[in-house]
């Protein structure tokens, strides 16, 4: 056998063997790359397991908060209005009861019950404000024993009241109810007062203002209402 052929029959047996070791050896590692993608398969599918786990577990927010009404009656003979949500803060004036009021905004428990305003730039903003103790969203009956003890306390300063009691709370209910005049108008008045431009049993009152033509007249043995 000549020289070249050993040396090609050689090199054929190497390149045969090295085939045969590699070969031998992906088989020997295969189980343990299977081993590894499998344990990494099983961890994606533990996270996955877990993550729906979880999602399972999350329950979506509900709104527990019923919405707040938004139409109120006074339901004291009066309230203090305040210019914030607290009972020291300055007033802003007197709610009477019955009155219908509209709330804007809610704060704890309190109602905004007009828009919020600020008079200087840097200045703290204000409204006017009622406690919810003193309001309902139910209408007052004009009927029952608060009322009327209400409206007597509205006119108890009129004139001869003692002796015109009846005429003048029967006014006084049918102007309030009709929305002429308001609770406000006869506290700051006292009720009503004794017409000097009449002979008879005439009174009169404000209502809308202190001009002329905000005079409401009562003719207390006829119980006409004019102007």
């Amino acid at each position: 056998m000549s020289l070249k052929k050993i040396f090609v029959l050689s090199a054929f047996i190497i390149c045969a063997g090295l085939a045969v070791a590699y070969y031998w050896f992906k088989q020997a590692d295969k189980p343990e790359q299977d081993l590894v993608q499998q344990t990494l398969l099983n961890a994606n599918d533990s996270n996955e397991a877990e993550n729906l786990a979880l999602e399972s577990e999350v329950v979506e927010p509900t709104s527990s908060s019923t919405p707040q009404p938004k139409d109120y009656y006074v339901s004291v003979d009066s309230a203090e209005i305040r210019v914030q949500p607290s009972p020291t803060a300055p007033s802003e004036g007197t709610a009477y009861l019955g009155e219908h009021i509209e709330a804007l905004g809610h704060q704890d428990d309190w109602i905004r019950i007009a828009p919020i305003y600020q008079l200087e730039d840097d200045g703290e903003q204000t409204s006017q404000w009622l406690p919810l103790d003193v309001v309902d969203d139910e209408p007052v009956s004009m009927k029952s024993e608060q009322w009327a003890q209400a409206i007597i306390s509205y006119i108890e300063k009129s004139d001869d009241f003692s002796q015109h009691d009846e005429a003048f709370i029967k006014a006084t209910q049918l102007l309030l109810a009709e929305k002429q005049c308001r609770a406000h108008d006869f506290v700051e008045i006292g009720g009503w007062v004794k017409s000097i431009n009449y002979e008879d049993d005439v009174y009169f009152t404000y209502c809308g203002g202190l001009e002329t033509s905000d005079k409401i007249y009562l003719d207390v043995k006829t119980g006409k209402i004019f102007r």
